[in-house]
């Protein structure tokens, strides 16, 4: 997760596998959380925050049995990632903080929903 969000390329990372970080100690704050059209959303780019998150909630809810700091944990991991990549040339991007947090609900949608349909399959025993 820190390679893939931190390397100065995701796409030269994922294409011939290069990985090259370049730390910037004055990060371009004006990169931070910017909209823009809908349509120039990567799909493949959001596909693997929407993955890499749902795998890290599916874990999280291995772990904790209370959705809320689930939640909790997982906006403060999506959140960190994307500041962090600031500090990396990079954009801070709310499309992939979207990805981040839609990984988690399907998860915990998902949990829940198996909680509701085991508990009326046996009651109905």
């Amino acid at each position: 997760m820190f390679i893939g969000t931190c390397t100065e390329d995701v796409h030269a990372l994922l294409n011939n596998g290069d990985i090259s970080f370049v730390f910037t100690l004055s990060p371009a704050w004006g990169n931070m959380f910017i909209v823009y059209p809908i349509g120039s959303i990567s799909t493949f780019e959001f596909a693997g925050h929407f993955t890499m998150f749902f795998v890290l909630t599916y874990l999280l809810k291995a772990i904790f049995i209370n959705n809320g700091y689930i939640i909790a944990a997982v906006v403060t991991i999506a959140m960190a990632t994307e500041i962090m990549q600031v500090f990396f040339g990079r954009g801070a991007e709310l499309y992939d903080l979207l990805a981040d947090v839609s990984g988690a609900i399907v998860v915990l949608g998902t949990a829940y929903w198996i909680g509701v349909f085991r508990k009326v399959a046996s009651n109905q025993r």
